[in-house]
C-alpha cells in the first residue's frame, strides 16, 4: 500500500522548494514511499510523484509480485525505456530526479524534450525522511538492541595475533547471524590505528597492551544502527 502520509509530506516539501514533479530512484527511498519491495536492478524501477499522482514505472521483467492497487506503468525489455518514461511526465514543467537517478536514462530524457528542464530534487526527499514515524522509530530501536547483541559477543573474537581484518571479518558476519538485512560494515583498529577514526582494518597484530577501538554496524530493514566501543587488552577487564 502507497503510505499517503508520506507522500503527503513530500509533496509539502516540494511545493515549498518549487518542486512540481520528480522521479524517485533509488530503491530505498521508492520502499519508503511505497513498500512493494523495489530492487536495485540494470532494469528501470522508478516513482513518478506530482501533486496529484503517483506511479511506479517498472520494467515487468523483474517480475514484481507486489503492485496490486498501485498505479503501475509498465514496460519491457523490447520497450525504449526512455519514452515509456517520458509518457507520465508533464513536458511543461521541469523534472526533479534524485542522487540515484542514472544518466543513461536522464539525458535521453532531455533529448526527447520530456520536461522544460531538470533539477535534484534530494532535498524534498530527505526533508521528508529526517521525521520518523513511529514505526520508523521502532526499527530503528529493534536496530540498536541487535546492535547490542552483536557488541557482546565482540569481546570473544580477540585473541593475542588475531590481526584487525581478521577480527572485522569475524564480526561482520556475527550481523547476518543476528537477523540483520547483511553482514555488518566494521572498523577494527588497534593501538596506533585507533587515532584514525576511518582507518581500514589492515595486517597489525593484537598484542598484550593494545587499545582496541571497534566501529560497527547494519541495517535491518532498511533502518541502519551504529556503534563504537573502546577496549584495553589484557591492561584491565
Amino acid at each position: 500500500m502507497l503510505l499517503q502520509n508520506r507522500i503527503d509530506g513530500l509533496r509539502k516539501y516540494m511545493q515549498q522548494l518549487g518542486m512540481d514533479q520528480i522521479l524517485i530512484a533509488n530503491p530505498i527511498n521508492i520502499n519508503y514511499f511505497a513498500p512493494f519491495g523495489a530492487k536495485k536492478s540494470d532494469r528501470a524501477t522508478f516513482l513518478y510523484v506530482n501533486m496529484t499522482q503517483v506511479k511506479v514505472l517498472a520494467n515487468d521483467v523483474i517480475g514484481y509480485t507486489t503492485l496490486g492497487g498501485y498505479d503501475v506503468e509498465w514496460h519491457t525489455d523490447g520497450d525504449d525505456v526512455c519514452k515509456a518514461i517520458a509518457k507520465v511526465i508533464d513536458p511543461a514543467k521541469p523534472l526533479g530526479v534524485d542522487g540515484e537517478y542514472p544518466a543513461k536514462w536522464l539525458l535521453p530524457l532531455k533529448e526527447l524534450n520530456a520536461a522544460a528542464g531538470y533539477y535534484v530534487a534530494d532535498r524534498a526527499v530527505n526533508l521528508q525522511r529526517a521525521h520518523k514515524d513511529e514505526d520508523e522509530k521502532e526499527l530503528m530501536r529493534t536496530a540498536s538492541l541487535m546492535n547490542d547483541k552483536v557488541m557482546k559477543r565482540v569481546r570473544g573474537v580477540f585473541r593475542d595475533g588475531i590481526t584487525e581484518k581478521e577480527a572485522a571479518r569475524t564480526i561482520s558476519q556475527m550481523f547476518a547471524e543476528e537477523g540483520f538485512d547483511h553482514p555488518g560494515w566494521v572498523i577494527v583498529a588497534f593501538q596506533e590505528n585507533a587515532a584514525n577514526p576511518h582507518h581500514r582494518p589492515g595486517e597489525r597484530a593484537l598484542k598484550e597492551g593494545d587499545i582496541i577501538l571497534v566501529d560497527m554496524g547494519s541495517a535491518y530493514k532498511g533502518y541502519q544502527s551504529d556503534m563504537t566501543r573502546t577496549f584495553f587488552w589484557k591492561s584491565c577487564t
